[in-house]
């Protein structure tokens, strides 16, 4: 937020009353103890005054024996970590003596530059001490002329805070504020009007209200193809804010269309290799990804974050970004194993550059407990996501969308583990703030609907569980169409809400039709297709259709076996209906060979899910029906 851009964009903020004080409290508290020089002017011993530089980076850098600031090379008060590309004891800085140093370059030597980027890595500031350094400056803006650039971009930082804050309503207000006084005084076609559009857009987005955003983005488009022209680079960072709406409203065709573009444009006008075109081929891997396109999405990936390793080095924040996007490829791809150990490390870098209680580094938790989710590794995988919402409800609030979709994850784990009492309140609570602050179409609410559904059904509130289902089902087939990857998720799951409603011949069309089209998007092998087919062998062994429910299940057993191995969750649940199949047939060989598999099976879901899980329960119910005497 120090101004202009040198690609012409603008970052946002809001415009509010102003407080009456410079300073903010802990910066007053701090500066009783000191003297009018600055800490880091008395330490490397330079005199106050106009002529006066802020330290050199190697100066900086220097190394310390212990956690203390790294301008002051005190370790009294609270330290804090930059939040850029300088880690550990590099990191390490007073806040107020970072506002000191942003001070004097912005007062004595009318550098803006000091409030929002580091002089040391020149990478932008994150985290604790972004937020300090854009309160200060916002309070400091109540001393410049109304309407002065100069406020207008301390406003701006000021409502980018608290849009990340996760007040998007009171943001909506603000934007919409300050782009009507932007509208005053550069004009309606000036880019600092259409920056602020953009913003404005962004946060309708973030509510879910995504037919505001699109139209927004549109016009704003429509304006600088008009005075800049379709290939300008402003012009191409608005079409892939677009892009990325589209994307999250579901509309991934045309999403991918516009972010082709974008590489297409950057590659001719830059270069194959170019940073921008890098960014933009990585944008369009995230459409890509969403689309099923995994075996094209991973080929960029790995090429984009190679090239990012070469330029940047590995531990750039845009390498460790690209780390943990391909992670979640792998993870989408099946390569569970793979993507654990890239999100880990990418885990273990947030933690070294941003802290521990960073919401950054929680993303990196989340995401390292979908892999361990995915595996079968619950219990750390709760372990994780609990740490995760305990940071982001410290550091952010309960009604912050990072924290609701943390818990989210939370209870789809617990869920899976077969807490199923715990995972049924906190998925509740989730889907309510979801209704009520984006609204009953936004994806993260249709996400958290189906996976309640889910614990309903094995919590055993088969009709409610079905009501949930169904009605969540037909929203997504309007909202992002029947072929989206989770449409099908959620159609899997109300094809074995039926089934167990004892429904198998309304069940057995839809899972069929369902693990047809995740055959064709991510492949026979992957771990959704399988689990479906799973289902939909159950659906066939419960009409009648033994022979071929066997058949299918043997394939379908082998396949888990070798892609998750043969205590996941899924693959034993295959096992045991397989089992059951072979009880049905009540040959003397194939009982007793289906009730010994049948108890080797519970004996393992016993052990490693537990004698409670929904799961080792339908076992055990398989092992009754199995044993009762055959009718006449």
């Amino acid at each position: 937020f120090g101004g202009p851009a040198t690609n012409g964009s603008v970052h946002t903020a809001l415009v509010v009353s102003f407080p009456a004080s410079a300073s903010t409290p802990s910066t007053r508290n701090r500066r009783k103890k000191s003297s009018a020089q600055p800490r880091w002017q008395r330490r490397v011993g330079m005199a106050t005054g106009p002529e006066t530089a802020p330290p050199a980076a190697d100066t900086l850098l220097s190394p310390t024996p212990s956690p203390q600031c790294t301008i002051c090379l005190s370790d009294e008060g609270e330290v804090i970590q930059r939040g850029c590309c300088c880690r550990g004891d590099a990191g390490a800085v007073h806040t107020e003596c970072l506002i000191e140093v942003a001070v004097h370059a912005d007062e004595v030597n009318n550098d803006q530059c000091g409030w929002v980027i580091c002089s040391t890595c020149k990478e932008y500031f994150t985290g604790v001490a972004e937020a300090a350094l854009i309160r200060e400056r916002f309070a400091r803006s109540s001393r410049l002329p109304e309407g002065s650039t100069e406020r207008i971009y301390a406003a701006i930082g000021h409502a980018e805070l608290i849009d990340r804050s996760g007040k998007h309503h009171e943001a909506t207000v603000l934007w919409t504020s300050l782009l009507e006084l932007c509208h005053q005084t550069v004009g309606e076609t000036d880019e600092l009007s259409l920056s602020v559009a953009r913003r404005l857009a962004r946060t309708y987005d973030r509510r879910g209200k995504y037919d505001e955003a699109i139209a927004i983005l549109r016009d704003v488009i429509e304006v600088q193809t008009r005075l800049r022209g379709a290939d300008d680079l402003c012009t191409l960072q608005t079409v892939e804010a677009l892009s990325r709406t589209l994307h999250v409203h579901g509309k991934l065709d045309e999403a991918s269309e516009l972010q082709q573009r974008v590489v297409r444009v950057r590659t001719l006008e830059l270069g194959e290799e170019a940073a921008p075109t890098r960014q933009a081929k990585a944008a369009l891997c995230t459409v890509m990804r969403q689309q099923g396109r995994y075996s094209e999405s991973v080929k960029i990936e790995e090429e984009v974050l190679a090239a990012d390793r070469r330029v940047f080095g590995p531990k750039h924040p845009r390498v460790v970004t690209g780390s943990g996007n391909l992670a979640l490829t792998y993870c989408y791809m099946g390569r569970f194993r793979e993507a654990e150990r890239l999100q880990r490390e990418v885990l273990a870098e947030n933690i070294a550059r941003m802290g521990a209680d960073n919401p950054s580094t929680a993303i990196s938790m989340c995401n390292l407990g979908i892999s361990l989710r995915s595996q079968g590794k619950y219990v750390e995988a709760v372990q994780l996501e609990r740490e995760a919402v305990a940071i982001r409800n410290r550091v952010l609030d309960e009604e912050h969308p990072w924290t609701v979709s943390s818990k989210g994850n939370l209870g789809h784990t617990l869920c899976l583990k077969g807490e199923y009492e715990e995972a049924e309140a906190i998925l509740r609570n989730v889907v309510e703030i979801e209704n009520r602050t984006v609204g009953p179409e936004h994806s993260d609410t249709l996400i958290d609907q189906y996976v309640l559904s889910m614990t309903l059904r094995d919590n055993g509130k088969l009709q409610e569980a079905d009501q949930l289902a169904q009605a969540t089902l037909s929203v997504m087939r309007r909202a992002v169409g029947e072929a989206h990857p989770r449409t099908l998720v959620c159609a899997m799951i109300a094809g074995s809400i039926l089934l167990y409603r004892d429904r198998a011949a309304e069940a057995e069309p839809l899972l069929l039709a369902t693990m047809e089209a995740q055959a064709a998007s991510t492949g026979p092998t992957h771990l959704g297709t399988l689990e479906t087919a799973t289902f939909h062998a159950e659906a066939l062994a419960a009409t009648g259709r033994l022979d071929e429910a066997r058949a299918s299940l043997e394939v379908t057993h082998a396949s888990l076996v070798e892609t998750v191995g043969p205590e996941h969750k899924v693959t034993m649940n295959a096992a045991s209906i397989l089992a059951a199949s072979l009880c049905r047939c009540r040959s003397s060989g194939t009982l007793a060979e289906g009730m010994a598999r049948l108890e080797a099976v519970r004996a393992t879901q016993e052990r490693v899910l537990g004698a409670s899980h929904a799961d080792t329960r339908r076992t055990a119910t398989r092992i009754i029906a199995a044993s009762a005497p055959a009718p006449p």
